[in-house]
């Protein structure tokens, strides 16, 4: 790690392990989930990000080797979590690259049909002469927090009532390629939420410092953002509205494409901005792993919540700025797919 995580004191990561304790004690979280949550480990998070941000793959470019040993990875912990296979060709679902896709199956045979995905690009900008991007933050940081929360939702019995779709993408840095591949060839009768992750790894954001927080694109868009902070709530984590960036990031990532297709969507991150934001120096040494296990327990439980609501998540239609959003969704709508 760097020197400033190597000197960060120990009674840090105990207080913040107390403070999560304290809230699990406090909050409605049933013994079940608290267990699931408590396999998300920031030691996991570590190994996984320190291999995907390593120089070994060359920044991860669309397309390049580098990326191709990236999806083998990403596809070796879906198998090893039990994940179903969804792609074309085992877990690759492959246009340009390979998007790498497992399904954990929901136990409600009314609602398996219908699906939540949980997303991240896993794809960064390669290297430039002799400088690697690795593209710890952005986002290695949220395909490993895809990785770690498949294999902790993966333990649930039963699972969740919906089905859940764990999907890293190729190529958001050349215009969202995977994810607008993705949602023209779905792997689900009916997608009814994205929740996808972005830059989870760096507290010290260029707005100052964002520990125990997490913040939402399209913050007063969708319902997810209420599903969301009922799971902050429960986990000790702040989801923030920040005005400044929450409108202008929407249509920045991966959750566009859903959103232009009427599904509602969001994505969540700690920092929109940092000081190596596309630039050599987002290496792995530099994330809070320890700040990034507690917001990934926050994701899941919020995870789990979407995935077991009677009634799918929906568009704010007294926002006009989801106007267009919504008309999709009337546009896509149509007699309902039996579940598999």
């Amino acid at each position: 790690m760097s020197e400033r995580f190597r000197a960060t004191p120990c009674f840090r990561r105990i207080a913040l392990f107390l403070a999560t304790a304290l809230v699990f004690a406090q909050a409605a979280v049933s013994d079940a989930e608290r267990a699931m949550l408590d396999r998300i480990s920031a030691q996991s998070l570590e190994g996984h990000l320190s291999f995907i941000a390593s120089d070994l793959l060359e920044g991860r470019a669309t397309p390049s080797h580098g990326l191709d040993i990236a999806a083998e990875y990403i596809a070796a912990q879906f198998r090893r979590a039990g994940l179903e296979p969804a792609g074309t060709d085992g877990y690759f679902q492959t246009g340009m690259a390979k998007n790498v896709v497992g399904i954990l199956r929901g136990s409600d045979p009314r609602l398996r049909g219908s699906c939540v995905v949980l997303s991240a690009h896993y794809d960064h900008l390669g290297h430039r002469g002799a400088d690697i991007y690795n593209g710890a933050n952005d986002d290695g940081s949220g395909t490993v927090s895809v990785i770690e929360i498949a294999s902790a939702l993966a333990t649930v019995n039963p699972h969740p009532r919906r089905s859940i779709v764990f999907v890293t993408f190729f190529g958001e840095e050349l215009g969202e390629l995977g994810s607008r591949y993705f949602v023209q060839h779905p792997v689900c009768p009916s997608t009814v939420a994205d929740l996808n992750l972005e830059e989870l790894g760096r507290t010290d954001s260029n707005d100052g410092p964002r520990v125990g927080m997490a913040e939402l694109t399209g913050f007063d868009y969708t319902s997810i953002t209420q599903t969301m902070q009922e799971a902050g709530a429960a986990t000790g984590i702040r989801m923030h509205d920040d005005p400044k960036n929450s409108d202008s990031f929407f249509e920045r990532s991966d959750n566009f494409p859903f959103a232009e297709a009427g599904i509602p969507s969001t994505t969540l991150a700690v920092a929109f901005m940092f000081p190596d934001y596309h630039r050599p120096g987002d290496k792995w040494p530099k994330i809070d792993f320890a700040n990034m296990a507690r917001v990934d327990r926050a994701v899941a439980l919020g995870l789990m919540l979407l995935a077991n609501g009677e009634q799918p998540p929906r568009w704010n239609t007294a926002n006009p700025k989801t106007a267009a959003y919504v008309r999709a969704s009337a546009d896509q709508a149509g007699p309902a797919v039996p579940a598999k």
